[in-house]
C-alpha cells in the first residue's frame, strides 16, 4: 500500500484506529476504582499517541488492558488490545502487528463475546496493515470478512454498519488498485458509492475520499480526462459537506493527491505548473495544524519530484533534506521512507552527473531497506533500477545489468541468474508496474552495451528481455476488462515494440540468421490490433469448447444493455444534470454487476476458456501457406526514425525505409487532397517513390500479381492501389495507378489472416445476400450526392442518394437475395436477418465521430413503433454475433476513425470484423453516390462469376477507369472503396448463383436424357 494511499485510507476511516471513546460508562461496584484506573491510563496512552511516541503508548493500553482483564469487562479489555495492535502497526512492526491481531482475532472467538464493532476494527486492521506490508490477498481477504459482517447489521438500521460497508468497499477498492487491478478497484469503489447513495441524501466524507480515489485509478490507467473530472468533483464535493466535515488535514491531503495526478500527467509544463500550485495547497493547509506537521514531508516528496523535473536541483535537495529531518524527527532512524528520501536524493545527484554521490545515496537507502528488512519490495526494486541506470550512463554495463537482476529478484524470489546476461523465465512474471520497469530498464543497458561493447550476447539477451515485455504486457491485458482500458495500455506501451523491431533488426543484420528477421516481424505484428485479435481468440475458443448458445446470447445481451446506458452516460453529460447522471450511472453499475456475475458463472463451468484469452503471435508458416499464388504480403511497421517493411514472397524479407524529413507531411497532403477531389500527381510519385520503391522490382521479378498490404500509422488511411507505380517502372498511361499491376487487398495484422479461416471450418457460413437502402427527404444533385452526413443530423434532413438503392437492387435480383428499400431499411429489420446473411450491404449515410469513434454510426430508416432508433453504432457492432462471408458498407468514411496505439485504426469497417466477418468492403472517405453505385453493380456481376473478392473489386474498378473520362478518373471518385480480408470467392446455395442455376438446370436434363436412354435400352 503507497503510503498516500495509506493516508487516505485513514481520512476514509477515521475511527479505524480508535473506534470508541476513551472513557467508557462501568457500573458502579466495587471495582469502580479500577475501571476509573484504567480508563485513567488509557487517557494517558491517548497522550502519548499524539505526541508519536507509540512505544510509551502500548505500555499504558497494556496496562489498561490488564485491569478490565482483571474486572472481567470483555468489550473493554478487546477495546485495549485493538489499540495495542495499533501501536505495533505505528511502529512499523507490521510482522507482529499481523501477528497480535491474528491471535486476537481467535481469542475473540474463543471466549464466545461478540460484538459487532470489535470483529469489525480486528479486520479492519487486519487489511491496512496487511496491505502495508505488502500481503495484498491477505489484506484483501481480510477486508472482505467485513461485507457480510456489516450487511447482517445494516438492516437493523445500524449507522455503524452502513457505513462501515461502504469503508469496507473503499479499502478493497485500495487493495485493488495496489496490485495494479484498477478496473476491480473501480468497482468496490463504485459499490462504495451505491451503499452510500442508498443510505444518505447528502454528500459524505466517505464519497468524496472515494472520488478521489477513483481518479487515481483513472490516472494510472492513463484516462486523463477522466481522472481531471474525477478530481474536480472530489473538491466540488468538499464545499457541499456539512461544517467540520473535512479538517484541515482532509484538505491537505486531497490537493497532494491533486497534485501528483499532474505531476504523473506531465505533458507539458502548464501540468508541472497545477502540480506546484496545488502542492503548495497543500503545505497551505498543513500548516494550519502545524508549522512543522509531520505531513509536510509528503508535501516535500511532490514538491522535490517537481524541482528535479524542472531541472532546479538545489531546490529539489532542499525539499529532500527537509523531508529527512521530519521523518527522523518524527518516526527516528529505522523508518523506511528514510529510503525513498535517499532514493530522491540519487536521483538528483544522478542528473547533476555527480555519478558517485549518486552512487552513495543508492547505497544508503539500500541498507536502510535491509536492515529493517522492509518487505517493500516494489520501492526496495526501484533503488537496485536507478542504481543501474547510474552505472549505466559510466558504462559500467556489467555492474549495471547485475543491479536489474537484483532488483528482478526481490520481485522474483526463485530468480537465480547464471550470468549477467541471465533473464527471468516466461512464467515467473507477474503483472507488477515495478516487474515491467525492471526489465525495460534491463533492456534498454544490454542495447546499450552492445552499442558500446559490440557483444551480440548483450544484443541477443536485449532481444529475449524483449519478449518477456511483450509477455508482460499481455499479462497486463488480461487483468483489464474494457477495451478502452486495454487500447490505452497499448498506446503507453507502443514505443517497446519499436525498440524491439529495431534490436531484432540489428541482430539479423550481424548475424545473418533469419530468425531474428522472423522474430522483429513478430514483434511488429504484435502492436497491431490486440483488442481485435483477442476478440477473435474468444470467438474461436467459444466455438472449440461449445459452450451453450444460452450462455453467449445472456452475454450478448447483457453487453448491449450495458452499451446502451453508457451511451445515455455519454449524451447526458451535454445535456442533463448531475441527478439524472448519477441516476444513470447507478443503472450502469447494476448492469455491471449481473455482468460480473454471469462471467463468474463461466469462468466455473468453462475454466480454459477464461484462462487462455491472450492474443496469440503469428505463425509465419501458416501466414505463407494462407497466400494465394503469385501473392506477396507486405507488412509496414512506423518507427520515429524508419519505416519498415516487411515482404514475404517466398521467403520474408525486410526494407528499412529511413524517415524522410517532411514525409509524414507530405502524406497527410495527399490524403488531404485525395479527400478533396484535388489528386495531387507529384505528392502521390513521392509518396509511392518513398514506401513502395524499395520492393517494386523484386515484386515484378518474382511475377506477383496480388498484393495482401498490412499497413501502420497513417498508412492505414491510405489506398494503395491508386498510387502511381514508383519512377523508372512501367507505366500504363491510360490507367496509371498501381491498381493496374496489382490486385490488393488488406488486413489490420498479420495474425488475423488465418482467424477467420480457422473459425469458418468449426460453422457453416450463410450464403443470402441482404441489402439495405433507405431513403432521405433532402434531394440531391446526382453528380455531387456523396454517402457523407458531415454532422449529426436526422433522417429526414440528409441527402437523398437514388443511386444507392439502385445497387443495392442490382446486388439483390443478380444473387437472388432480398432487398430492403426506403422504409423498410430499418435497423430494426437488419437485426432481425443479420443472423443468416451471407453478404451484407449498407448503402445509406455515415456519420463519423472523430473524438469517440465507437459513437460513429450508419443511418437507417425509422417506422414508428420501432424499438431501435435507426442509428447502428460501432459499439453495438463490436457485442454482435454474425454469420455473414462478407460486409460491404457503401457509405461515407466507414472504413475512417481514430488512429489508436497498439491498436490502429477504430472505424465502423473494424466493428463488423468484431462481429465476425471476415471480409469487409469500406470506404475511406466520402464516395461519390454515382461512381460508387457503378463498381458496386460491376463488382457483384463479377462476385456472381465466382471471382475473389479482392480480384472482383479490382476488376470493377478497372471497367469503370476505362469508361471514365479525364475528370472521373480522379482517384476521388474510385479510390476510397477497399477491401479487408481474403481473396476466396463467395460460398454461394445452389440457388442464389445464375451460372451454378443454369449448370444445375443442364445437368439435370442431361441426367433426364440419359435415363430415357438407359430405360430404352431396358425395353429392348
Amino acid at each position: 500500500m503507497s503510503f498516500l494511499f495509506y493516508l487516505l485510507f485513514l481520512v476514509a476511516n477515521p475511527h479505524a484506529c480508535s473506534t470508541w471513546s476513551t472513557v467508557q460508562s462501568h457500573n458502579p461496584n466495587s471495582q469502580e476504582n479500577d475501571s476509573l484506573k484504567a480508563a485513567e491510563y488509557s487517557e494517558i496512552a491517548m497522550g502519548y499517541r499524539k505526541k508519536r511516541q507509540f512505544d510509551s503508548a502500548y505500555y499504558f493500553y497494556e496496562k489498561a488492558k490488564n485491569i478490565y482483564q482483571t474486572v472481567s469487562d470483555q468489550k473493554l479489555y478487546f477495546n485495549q488490545k485493538i489499540r495495542m495492535g495499533e501501536m505495533l502497526e505505528r511502529m512499523q512492526l507490521f510482522d507482529s502487528a499481523i501477528g497480535f491481531f491474528n491471535h486476537l482475532e481467535v481469542e475473540v472467538d474463543e471466549s464466545g463475546f461478540f460484538n459487532y464493532i470489535t470483529s469489525y476494527t480486528i479486520n479492519q486492521n487486519l487489511g491496512m496493515i496487511n496491505g502495508r506490508a505488502r500481503n495484498f490477498f491477505e489484506s484483501i481477504n481480510a477486508f472482505k470478512k467485513n461485507i457480510p459482517l456489516s450487511k447482517n447489521h445494516a438492516p437493523n438500521d445500524d449507522e455503524n454498519a452502513l457505513i462501515n460497508l461502504g469503508r469496507t468497499y473503499n479499502n478493497l477498492g485500495i487493495s485493488y488498485s495496489d496490485i495494479n487491478s484498477y478496473e476491480l478497484s473501480n468497482k468496490y469503489y463504485d459499490s462504495a458509492l451505491m451503499n452510500l447513495r442508498e443510505h444518505y441524501d447528502e454528500p459524505t466524507e466517505l464519497e468524496h475520499v472515494i472520488y478521489n480515489n477513483k481518479a487515481r485509478n483513472y490516472k494510472m490507467l492513463g484516462y486523463f480526462d477522466e481522472a481531471l473530472a474525477y478530481f474536480r468533483q472530489s473538491e466540488s464535493m468538499m464545499d457541499q459537506l456539512a461544517e467540520g466535515a473535512l479538517d484541515e488535514v482532509d484538505r491537505g491531503l486531497f490537493y497532494l493527491s491533486y497534485g501528483s495526478f499532474y505531476l504523473y500527467k506531465n505533458q507539458n509544463s502548464e501540468d508541472l505548473a497545477k502540480a506546484s500550485q496545488f502542492v503548495d495547497s497543500s503545505y497551505s493547509y498543513f500548516r494550519k495544524v502545524n508549522p512543522d506537521f509531520y505531513f509536510l514531508t509528503y508535501s516535500d516528496y511532490n514538491a522535490g519530484e517537481i524541482f528535479l523535473l524542472e531541472k532546479q536541483y538545489e531546490s529539489a535537495k532542499e525539499k529532500a533534506l527537509d523531508a529527512r529531518r521530519r521523518l527522523l524527527k518524527y518516526f527516528g532512524p529505522d523508518n523506511s521512507e528514510l529510503g525513498y528520501v535517499s532514493e530522491l536524493l540519487g536521483r538528483i545527484a544522478h542528473e547533476r552527473r555527480e555519478f558517485d554521490l549518486a552512487a552513495n545515496h543508492y547505497q544508503e537507502s539500500l541498507t536502510l531497506y535491509k536492515r529493517i528488512k522492509s518487505e517493500s519490495f516494489e520501492e526496495f526494486s526501484s533503488v537496485y533500477i536507478n542504481q543501474a541506470k547510474n552505472y549505466a550512463a559510466q558504462e559500467r554495463f556489467s555492474e549495471s545489468l547485475i543491479a536489474t537482476q537484483e532488483a528482478l529478484k526481490l520481485l522474483i524470489p526463485d530468480f537465480d541468474p547464471a550470468d549477467e546476461f541471465t533473464n527471468p523465465e516466461e512464467d515467473q512474471l507477474f503483472n507488477w508496474e515495478s516487474m515491467y520497469q525492471a526489465l525495460e530498464t534491463r533492456a534498454d543497458i544490454l542495447m546499450q552495451k552492445f552499442s558500446v561493447e559490440k557483444e551480440t550476447a548483450a544484443l541477443t539477451s536485449a532481444i529475449a528481455c524483449y519478449n518477456l515485455l511483450i509477455n508482460h504486457i499481455r499479462l497486463s491485458r488480461s487483468d483489464l476488462f474494457s477495451l478502452k482500458s486495454k487500447s490505452n495500455l497499448s498506446a503507453r506501451r507502443s514505443k517497446l515494440y519499436e525498440d524491439a523491431v529495431d534490436a531484432a533488426i540489428q541482430a539479423y543484420k550481424i548475424t545473418d540468421d533469419r530468425k531474428f528477421l522472423k522474430q522483429a516481424f513478430t514483434f511488429a505484428d504484435n502492436r497491431k490490433s490486440n483488442n481485435l485479435n483477442e476478440r477473435l481468440t474468444l470467438q474461436q475458443q467459444k466455438i472449440e469448447q461449445n459452450i451453450p448458445h444460452s450462455w453467449k446470447l445472456e452475454e450478448t445481451e447483457l453487453l448491449a444493455k450495458i452499451n446502451l446506458k453508457e451511451k445515455e452516460i455519454h449524451d447526458a453529460k451535454s445535456s442533463e444534470g448531475q441527478e439524472r447522471l448519477s441516476a444513470l450511472e447507478n443503472d450502469l453499475f447494476y448492469l455491471k454487476q449481473a455482468y460480473d456475475q454471469h462471467f463468474a458463472q463461466l469462468k466455473d463451468q468453462f475454466p480454459y476458456y477464461i484462462h487462455n484469452r491472450q492474443n496469440k503471435s503469428v505463425e509465419l508458416n501458416q501466414l505463407s501457406s494462407q497466400l494465394g499464388e503469385n501473392e506477396a504480403l507486405m507488412a509496414y511497421f512506423e518507427t520515429d526514425s524508419s519505416l519498415y517493411l516487411f515482404l514475404l514472397t517466398d521467403q520474408l524479407d525486410c526494407v528499412e525505409i529511413p524517415q524522410e524529413e517532411g514525409f509524414q507531411d507530405r502524406l497527410s497532403q495527399l490524403l488531404n487532397s485525395l479527400k478533396n477531389n484535388q489528386y495531387d500527381k507529384a505528392l502521390a510519385q513521392s509518396v509511392s517513390d518513398i514506401i513502395l520503391k524499395p520492393a517494386f522490382a523484386k515484386l515484378k521479378d518474382q511475377g506477383i500479381e496480388s498484393l495482401l498490404i498490412i499497413p501502420d500509422g497513417y498508412l492505414n488511411y491510405l489506398p494503395f492501389e491508386l498510387l502511381p507505380p514508383p519512377q523508372g517502372a512501367t507505366t500504363n498511361p491510360k490507367i496509371p495507378f498501381l491498381i493496374n499491376d496489382f490486385t490488393i487487398r488488406y488486413h489490420y495484422a498479420a495474425r488475423l489472416v488465418n482467424f477467420f479461416q480457422g473459425i469458418g471450418k468449426q460453422k457453416e457460413p450463410a450464403t443470402q445476400f441482404y441489402g439495405f437502402a433507405p431513403s432521405f427527404s433532402r434531394k440531391s444533385n446526382p453528380l455531387l450526392a456523396t454517402r457523407s452526413a458531415e454532422n449529426i443530423k436526422i433522417s429526414s434532413e440528409l441527402q437523398d442518394l437514388p443511386q444507392a438503392r439502385a445497387e443495392v437492387l442490382y446486388g439483390a435480383n443478380l444473387l437472388n437475395g432480398q432487398s430492403f428499400m426506403e422504409d423498410e431499411a430499418t435497423e430494426e429489420n437488419f437485426k432481425e436477418v443479420i443472423r443468416n446473411a451471407g453478404i451484407i450491404h449498407l448503402a445509406s449515410h455515415a456519420i463519423i465521430n472523430d473524438e469517440d469513434p465507437m459513437y460513429s454510426k450508419i443511418v437507417f430508416a425509422t417506422a414508428t413503433g420501432d424499438e431501435e432508433d435507426g442509428l447502428l453504432y460501432t459499439y453495438e457492432l463490436y457485442n454482435m454475433d454474425m454469420n455473414a462471408q462478407l460486409a460491404c458498407l457503401s457509405a461515407c468514411n466507414t472504413g475512417f476513425g481514430n488512429l489508436q496505439g497498439g491498436e490502429g485504426v477504430v472505424s465502423l469497417a473494424r466493428g463488423f470484423m468484431y462481429a465476425g466477418v471476415p471480409n469487409v468492403m469500406m470506404s475511406l472517405w466520402s464516395v461519390p453516390d454515382n461512381s460508387t453505385a457503378e463498381i458496386m453493380k460491376v463488382f457483384y456481376e463479377e462476385i456472381d462469376l465466382g471471382k475473389g473478392k479482392a480480384d472482383a473489386l479490382r476488376t470493377a474498378k478497372l471497367k469503370y477507369l476505362r469508361r471514365a473520362d479525364a475528370n472521373t478518373s480522379n482517384p476521388y471518385y474510385w479510390g476510397a472503396i477497399t477491401m479487408v480480408g481474403d481473396n476466396e470467392p463467395i460460398k454461394r446455395s445452389i440457388s442464389d448463383s445464375s451460372e451454378n442455376l443454369w449448370l444445375w438446370a443442364i445437368g439435370t436434363l442431361m441426367l433426364v436424357a440419359m435415363v430415357g436412354v438407359f430405360m430404352g435400352r431396358y425395353k429392348k
